[in-house]
């Protein structure tokens, strides 16, 4: 099976991508961590006795649901 070249002369010619999509893949992954992750959960122990700070908002519950492990 052979392939057709449009020109022989741009066969070994090495072209340079733009890096404009490079910017707003940073601005993507930005915006989906804030999506993902809005606040910290903090648990602390002492002994027996764990206390956790769930900070809550109006809706977030709904939206994602709460998992403990």
């Amino acid at each position: 099976m052979s392939v057709l070249l449009p020109n022989m002369a741009d066969f070994d010619t090495i072209y340079e991508l733009e890096d404009e999509d490079e910017d707003h893949d940073v601005v993507s992954e930005e915006v989906l961590l804030s999506i993902y992750c809005p606040e910290p959960v903090v648990v602390r122990g002492a002994g027996h006795i764990t206390v956790i700070n769930l900070s809550v908002h109006d809706g977030d519950l709904s939206e994602g649901g709460l998992t403990l492990l």
